[in-house]
């Protein structure tokens, strides 16, 4: 028997045991002293590394949803201008994935190529980084977006028929992608057909100004500390490993008679989230907008909501257990991307050069009478020309700017300006003192 026992003890390997008390913290951590980049986009690249490790083996079930089971997988766009350190903050997560077993897809790709991938990585589970989201879509942009929100959707079986191919089925898809892009380029492509589909209600928006990437640094090395940078990375890369093979339903804390009965809630005592959850909600009621796309957004929240409470408690802990305070951390990260998710979704759908005429009759106000070609020299870069004339006869329809004759050529006024020549025009010939005049 001792030596039974001797040769079982020898041959077990026992689990292997996180490092970090906070994965998320400890990213932000990794990454803060040695880059320039908004906050924000560290911390969500933190949440999209483990959503990304968790694939589709975790989640919160039916039993407490009704309806539908609720994945971990995020859809994240990072916004900003050029230069802010979209591409800096993906990169950085990149390298921590690229030490995990994990599937990257490809960061070109038409609707075919994607659903390929899904049936050939294993488990049906691929993460995307994209870089800058304007220079990923090869063609079929309406159809990727549509297959983009089934995804989200959790849909447990995709098929697609080829006459090539025939049938073909993906089981249990998992899809998880980061993205950057600017503000110009979502009001170019992101059309109301694609935002009646939903699918930007499913992104996750994470807006960043360009004062918000901190002091430009030249040099990083005196300040940070490479072996202490080193350990923390390699701990990291570690812990997310661990992450990447847990597996199970998320229990939710549910008041002291439910924990008592659950060995694994037993610890939490008379916690019960599901109840502060549940008032949280009613006292924090979906408003009623008029903008359709920011309604959209509301009505999604409580989703992204759930996937980011279950996020942070993995972060934390491998019990697969909600509490309170995840539920507090995922309300504060949604509700701090609210603050200036309008500048993203209030501009989808709506007319793309409308910033352009304003230009253009800003420019009129101060420079007016502007002569034609002269308005048209300035604007040149806004459209091709015949577009561009749309444009400026628009602006003479709608009354913003108007015409009038100068010395054989067309000059522009606004219509306020119009209205004061050809009030003066007017007493002048009647022989009424001008307004000038008068002056």
């Amino acid at each position: 028997m001792g030596n039974l026992s001797e040769e079982i003890n020898s041959s077990f390997t026992p689990k292997p045991q996180r490092i970090l008390k906070d994965w998320i913290q400890s990213y932000v951590d990794w990454v803060t002293p040695r880059v320039r980049v908004p906050p924000q986009y560290t911390a969500w690249c933190a949440c999209f590394a483990i959503a990304s490790a968790l694939e589709r083996r975790v989640k919160i079930p039916r039993k407490y949803l009704g309806g539908f089971d609720c994945d971990a997988f995020l859809f994240i766009m990072l916004i900003g201008d050029p230069g802010i350190g979209k591409g800096v903050s993906m990169k950085q997560v990149q390298h921590l994935l690229d030490r995990v077993p994990l599937n990257i897809g490809e960061n070109v790709f038409t609707k075919e190529r994607l659903f390929q991938q899904l049936m050939e990585f294993p488990r049906s589970a691929v993460y995307l980084i994209l870089g800058e989201f304007s220079e990923v879509l090869q063609k079929n942009k309406n159809e990727v977006f549509e297959l983009l929100l089934r995804l989200y959707d959790g849909d447990k079986r995709l098929m697609e028929g080829t006459r090539a191919r025939g049938r073909e089925t993906v089981n249990n898809p998992s899809l998880n992608f980061i993205a950057g892009t600017t503000s110009p380029w979502i009001v170019e492509n992101i059309t109301n057909g694609i935002i009646g589909g939903g699918l930007p209600s499913r992104i996750c928006w994470v807006y960043a100004d360009p004062d918000e990437a901190g002091e430009l640094k030249i040099f990083y090395h005196k300040d940070t500390i490479i072996e202490d940078f080193t350990t923390l990375e390699d701990n990291l890369a570690h812990d997310l490993n661990i992450i990447a093979s847990m597996e199970g339903d998320m229990k939710i804390t549910s008041g002291a008679a439910y924990n008592k009965t659950d060995p694994d809630l037993a610890s939490y005592g008379d916690e019960d989230a599901c109840a502060w959850f549940e008032h949280w909600c009613r006292s924090n009621k979906i408003p009623h907008l008029e903008d359709a796309n920011m309604q959209n957004f509301f009505a999604r929240k409580r989703t992204h909501l759930h996937k980011l409470a279950m996020i942070r408690s993995i972060s934390l802990r491998d019990d697969l257990v909600i509490s309170i305070s995840d539920y507090q951390f995922a309300i504060n990260a949604i509700e701090r991307t609210e603050k200036k998710v309008h500048k993203v979704l209030g501009k989808m759908g709506k007319n793309i050069y409308m910033e352009d005429t304003a230009r253009m009759y800003a420019y009129v106000i101060e420079h007016g009478p502007v002569e034609d070609a002269e308005l048209r020299r300035v604007f040149e870069s806004s459209a091709d020309p015949r577009r561009l004339n749309d444009l400026i006869l628009g602006m003479e329809v709608a009354q913003r700017i108007m015409t009038i004759p100068k010395g054989g050529k067309k000059f522009w006024v606004s219509k306020e300006a119009f209205d004061l020549i050809t009030l003066t025009s007017v007493r002048e010939s009647t022989g009424h003192e001008s307004p000038r005049h008068h002056e």
